[in-house]
């Protein structure tokens, strides 16, 4: 990878369900060459549920 954006949350879920899809089709030109990597501390609010449920694709890749 050339580079990771790598983003902390505990609790955000509407930020990031605001933002995660936009910031992927940003990128997916380059998406060899850039990876998102989403660490969470403990969210007990449906993100994980929310980005296994819509996300499959770029989580399989590695994208996400």
């Amino acid at each position: 990878m050339d580079l990771s954006f790598c983003i902390t949350c505990k609790n955000r879920f509407d930020q990031i369900k605001n933002t995660i899809r936009k910031n992927l089709d940003d990128n997916i030109n380059s998406k060899y060459k850039i990876e998102f990597i989403l660490v969470d501390f403990g969210s007990n609010d449906g993100l994980i549920n929310f980005l296994i449920t819509y996300f499959q694709k770029e989580l399989k890749s590695k994208y996400l």
